[in-house]
């Protein structure tokens, strides 16, 4: 089997930018570890009474991170937070289908909206329109008999 010779280049690429990533993450991890250390120096120390509490807690803190071991309290609240997400998100994937079937069904109808819509007669509209028919009808009966006496007079 021939290799080509820009295979060989990126290959001999690939290894010097994986020794210098990992030299950079290296460095960034060391970073890391003398912010943390300057942070910790600065940080208030307790004073009186509750001193000692403190000295011993993060002792335990520090040696228990160092160890990899959890306290049983963190591993019961995040199995708490992990029940309360499992119901957080079940209860939003049936609010999206529930709107999801709703808009599937369609718009809602109008009278569900506005409740019971007026008819022509609850209006007063047939009232109205038959006395604006008899009005029209006077008006133009009596004007027209104007003009026929002004034209023959």
């Amino acid at each position: 089997m021939l290799v080509s010779p820009a295979a060989i280049v990126a290959i001999k690429l690939e290894k010097e930018l994986s020794k210098k990533l990992e030299e950079l993450e290296g460095e960034i991890s060391s970073y890391q570890d003398e912010i943390e250390i300057e942070l910790e120096n600065r940080r208030p120390k307790a004073k009186g009474v509750y001193a000692n509490y403190s000295k011993d807690d993060c002792v335990e803190d520090n040696i228990s991170t160092i160890f990899g071991e959890e306290d049983g309290e963190d591993e019961e609240l995040e199995a708490v937070a992990n029940h309360l997400n499992k119901d957080f998100y079940s209860e939003l994937v049936q609010k999206d289908k529930l709107r999801e079937k709703e808009c599937a069904a369609g718009p809602p109808a109008l009278e569900s909206l506005l409740g019971p819509l007026p008819t022509a007669a609850s209006l007063g509209i047939t009232e109205s329109i038959k006395e604006c028919i008899l009005t029209k009808g006077r008006d133009h009966r009596s004007a027209y008999s104007s003009e026929f006496f002004a034209f023959y007079s």
